[in-house]
């Protein structure tokens, strides 16, 4: 496992080694130098929680009740933004007005950003590009809307898609990276 953190003086080290999640906590690490590090990449480690700005990608599945409990412990979340055109509960097995409540109950919110979806899906391969330049061309609001959420707390991203990679979330978290937006990313399938 490797994890980038910043240390007291303000520099940046990447942590490599082993731990365990179970019973006591313990942990093997050495500190690599940076040209060791790996590119870009941040596992989390057990009892780590992530960085304020920070964007948990998730598909909705994730948060089935058996799920959600979990999720919120692990990574708290303050708000769960949902970018499905029409969302459903039933393949969570609940209702909305349920789903809603138990997120309260727990101090997260909920959004449904409709327009962050992607409108284009099954119409060939070149709907994720025509879904980035919608995005780009008019729907900066709403990605302006996402900014501002992650910067107060990590969000969770969630859509239909199962993998992050090829899914309406990849694009927004690129264009949100394109406009150097810092935030972490975790991705969760």
């Amino acid at each position: 496992m490797t994890r980038t953190i910043e240390d007291k003086s303000g520099r940046l080290r990447v942590l490599r080694g082993e731990a365990q999640s179970l019973g006591p906590s313990r942990a093997n690490l050495e500190i690599l130098p940076l040209r060791t590090a790996p590119n870009g990449e941040q596992i989390v480690l057990p009892y780590m929680r992530p960085s304020r700005s920070c964007i948990i990608s998730a598909p909705i599945e994730c948060l089935a009740s058996h799920r959600i409990d979990r999720l919120i412990k692990d990574l708290t979340p303050r708000i769960v933004i949902d970018i499905r055109l029409s969302p459903s509960f039933e393949r969570l097995g609940t209702s909305r007005p349920k789903f809603l409540s138990h997120l309260r109950s727990h101090g997260v919110d909920y959004a449904q950003i409709a327009n962050l979806g992607n409108r284009f899906v099954g119409e060939g391969h070149d709907s994720l590009i025509r879904f980035r330049q919608l995005l780009r061309n008019e729907r900066a609001d709403d990605l302006r809307d996402l900014r501002q959420s992650v910067d107060v707390g990590p969000v969770v991203l969630t859509s239909v898609h199962r993998k992050h990679t090829g899914s309406d979330r990849e694009v927004i978290v690129e264009l949100l990276h394109d406009a150097r937006m810092g935030f972490e990313l975790l991705i969760l399938e």
